[in-house]
């Protein structure tokens, strides 16, 4: 199986700082629920232990850092499929984000001890276990038999590239996506294309301010097409 590269800066960032729901951070990393909920669970006491969570990620200590990852790496032999287990890291980055919130929190609202440190009693991967609150988005499969039915790669060849596109950079079940532009009569991907690149993307933005709720996108995956649709803007050859 090919290594599982780690996402594009903007990509990470977002799933660090963000309180993303579970269903976002299984698509991104490409991981089960159980297998990051064994993750979240094992890798928690070697956070605890080995790193300062009162100070960002940044500022930890390369070696302690390692040393977790390593523990990760050992129990979870699913995580050699990703460059450098990059997941590890990002569920590291995550619980001290989570609990450098909580301190700010709780700094907030005055509810500090006597002694000038924070009683927690919160749960830091409490975001990380959060269900999507969407319960209507419908479960579809990405597979090129169903994007068949809907557009033929041998009347659209461009088009059809487009969809691995949406795939690989949005995360995006392509299926319910392919659903949502028959539903506003968009019958060629290219039609969609020409809302992309028209006046600078303009029309893209008023197509996604007037439409883009049908797609019923979570945070993550309306920032990831976004992130996207921009990205290919630059790449195109005018």
């Amino acid at each position: 199986m090919a290594t599982v590269e780690r996402p594009i800066d903007e990509v990470y960032r977002f799933l660090v700082s963000h309180s993303v729901v579970r269903e976002d951070i299984l698509a991104c990393t490409r991981l089960t629920a159980g297998q990051w909920g064994d993750l979240m669970s094992t890798m928690r006491p070697a956070v605890e232990e080995l790193l300062d969570r009162s100070i960002p990620f940044s500022q930890q200590n390369a070696a302690n850092v390692a040393l977790v990852v390593a523990r990760a790496t050992t129990q979870h032999t699913f995580l050699n499929g990703y460059r450098n287990a990059w997941p590890a890291e990002l569920y590291i980055e995550r619980n001290i984000n989570n609990r450098l919130r909580e301190i700010e929190r709780r700094r907030t609202i005055g509810s500090d001890s006597d002694d000038g440190t924070a009683a927690y009693t919160t749960d830091d991967d409490s975001d990380d276990a959060r269900s999507s609150p969407s319960t209507i988005r419908s479960p579809s499969v990405s597979s090129d038999v169903e994007l068949l039915g809907i557009w033929d790669p041998a009347d659209h060849p461009i088009d059809y590239g487009f969809w691995h596109f949406l795939e690989k950079d949005c995360y995006i079940k392509l299926t319910q996506f392919a659903a949502v532009f028959a539903e506003l009569g968009v019958t060629t991907l290219q039609a969609f294309d020409d809302l992309i690149w028209d006046r600078g993307g303009a029309k893209f933005e008023e197509f996604m301010a007037r439409d883009g709720g049908r797609f019923n996108f979570s945070a993550f995956e309306d920032f990831c097409f976004r992130l996207a649709v921009g990205d290919r803007n630059k790449d195109r050859v005018h």
